[in-house]
């Protein structure tokens, strides 16, 4: 099997198969976007990417939700 495939049963969930990918390959390219007013794309590693994740659910754990709520992210797109 080859190094980069991530089976089911390692990752279990969508959860799963991010956190398999950052502790395989940190410091790889996760996802890239342009930025317009730098005029040039920006990459973001997966351990950058776990950070980011970490923040939301850090502020996401302060609002005290319960199984069920539902939120409402507003993001551009």
């Amino acid at each position: 099997m080859e190094k980069d495939f991530i089976s089911p049963e390692e990752a279990v969930t969508l959860h799963g198969v991010f956190l398999e990918r950052v502790k395989r390959t940190p410091e790889a390219c996760a996802y890239r976007h342009f930025d317009n007013r730098q005029e040039q794309w920006i990459s973001f590693t997966w351990r950058e990417m776990l950070e980011q994740v970490a923040r939301w659910q850090a502020a996401l754990l302060r609002e005290n939700l319960t199984a069920g709520d539902r939120v409402a992210v507003r993001l551009r797109n």
